[in-house]
């Protein structure tokens, strides 16, 4: 079996290089990007057959570019829904009401401080839930 795509959208390049090698060390082929507009554009990319289509996209909740973190995830549902999307969530954890609210962006929240432990975990039943 290929490798699943993950795409990982995180403005702190620090947090981007980390999640990265991290999603990497599991086997993932990852497409980092830094803004909204990056993301897109992967996307749209990884849509048209140039590259292998993304699996899974794991977006900070909070990015400095045009949109914030669930838009993203939304627009990425909007050009691909077979795309398994993970919201990375702030200190925070999200209310019963912005869960109700979000509940269509996202298939599963990662809380900061994540646990790269659970990614694999969070990432694979992902799949298994869709089988």
């Amino acid at each position: 079996m290929d490798a699943l795509q993950v795409l990982c959208v995180e403005d702190q390049p620090d947090q981007l290089e980390i999640r990265m090698f991290i999603l990497r060390k599991m086997g993932y082929d990852v497409f980092p990007a830094s803004n909204t507009e990056a993301a897109l554009d992967i996307m749209a990319r990884n849509c048209n057959g140039t590259e292998k289509p993304i699996n899974v996209a794991v977006v900070d909740r909070n990015l400095l570019s045009r949109d914030d973190g669930v838009q993203l995830l939304r627009d990425i549902h909007g050009i691909d829904s077979r795309v398994r999307r993970i919201l990375v969530n702030g200190s925070e954890k999200l209310s019963e009401e912005e869960r109700a609210l979000f509940e269509d962006a996202f298939d599963d929240v990662w809380q900061k401080p994540t646990d790269p432990r659970k990614w694999r975990e969070s990432i694979e039943g992902l799949f298994s839930k869709a089988a």
